[in-house]
Formats: structure tokens, C-alpha cells, sequence
């Protein structure tokens, strides 16, 4: 039987860790939802790391090295 119940989606957007101390909201883990607005992580400045719009995390690296990839967002796409 065809599958129907799938969602497509398009990564946009790679967002780096630029310190050791950049640090997670919360535990992230990949597909999870955020909304825009949503606080994704703090940057060792103390700024603020934030959706731009509504979508995905993806894989989320709480491990990654300074200038590594930290996660990637994604949105849906209509593309199968």
C-alpha cells in the first residue's frame, strides 16, 4: 500500500556553534517542531538563538566543536 501519511521537508538554514558555552534550550532531538519565535539556544554572549518561522530542528549536536554545524532548521516542503 502507497504511504501517505509522510511529510517532506527542505533544510534552509545551518546554524553553527560559535563557543563552547553557546548552550540548548532544552534537549533537542531531530523533527522536532519549533515555532517562530521559539528560543532554540543562547549564544555565550547571552544572546539569544531563535526561529525565524515555524518548522523543524535538525540534528541537533549539543556536542559540536566551535564552527561546526550546531543543527540545521527545516521547513515542509510540497517536494516528494
Amino acid at each position: 500500500a502507497p504511504v501517505t501519511d509522510t511529510e517532506a521537508l527542505r533544510l534552509y538554514h545551518v546554524i553553527d556553534r560559535d563557543h563552547a558555552a553557546d548552550v540548548f534550550s532544552r534537549e533537542w532531538s531531530s523533527f522536532d517542531r519549533v515555532r517562530t519565535g521559539e528560543v532554540i539556544g543562547t549564544r555565550f554572549d547571552g544572546s539569544p538563538v531563535i526561529a525565524d518561522g515555524d518548522g523543524y530542528v535538525v540534528f541537533p549536536n549539543p556536542r559540536a566543536l566551535p564552527g561546526q554545524e550546531w543543527f540545521y532548521l527545516a521547513r515542509s516542503s510540497a517536494r516528494v
